[in-house]
């Protein structure tokens, strides 16, 4: 829903000529749980086959941590768009 005026809520930010925010009120997470997100691994060959090594990487990197309880990963499928971004 979005507000036209200052009491309504608001749950997107525009920035202008960059993006949309998502601003929503989120429910707090308690505090002994972690989130953790691997972004997708690169790989520094001059042989674009072997890309598929660091796929395998991130894939198995992301399985061993989801063995740590306490820990909740992202799933890699989220975190694709990010594979070759040069966002800081």
């Amino acid at each position: 829903m979005l507000g036209d005026d200052a009491d309504s809520p608001r749950y997107i930010r525009t920035i202008p000529r960059r993006r949309y925010r998502f601003i929503a009120p989120r429910a707090a997470a308690s505090s002994d749980e972690i989130f953790l997100a691997v972004l997708p691994l690169e790989s520094f060959s001059s042989d674009s086959g072997q890309e598929y090594f660091a796929d395998g990487l991130t894939e198995e990197l992301i399985t061993e941590l989801t063995h740590i309880s306490a820990m909740k990963v992202i799933s890699r499928t989220s975190l694709m768009r990010y594979k070759k971004s040069r966002k800081t």
